[in-house]
């Protein structure tokens, strides 16, 4: 298994594992449902649009890296 990462805006670090980063990309999608998403926004970044469900997981796919 490999640890993969992404760094939000707001400074917060999202990670997941995977025996490949696909899979690492699914793992951390399932863990931002849109109530997740809802609840980061609000306390990560008050003011600003919550991005749809798609809209998170296409930055989750773009930004995720090895760590």
């Amino acid at each position: 298994m490999a640890t993969f990462s992404m760094n939000c805006s707001c400074g917060q670090v999202f990670s997941g594992e995977g025996a490949s980063r696909d899979e690492a990309v699914k793992d951390i999608q399932s863990i931002m449902d849109d109530m997740a998403i809802t609840a980061h926004f609000q306390e990560m970044h008050a003011g600003e649009p919550v991005p749809s469900l798609r809209e998170m997981y296409t930055r989750i796919a773009q930004n995720l890296t090895a760590a």
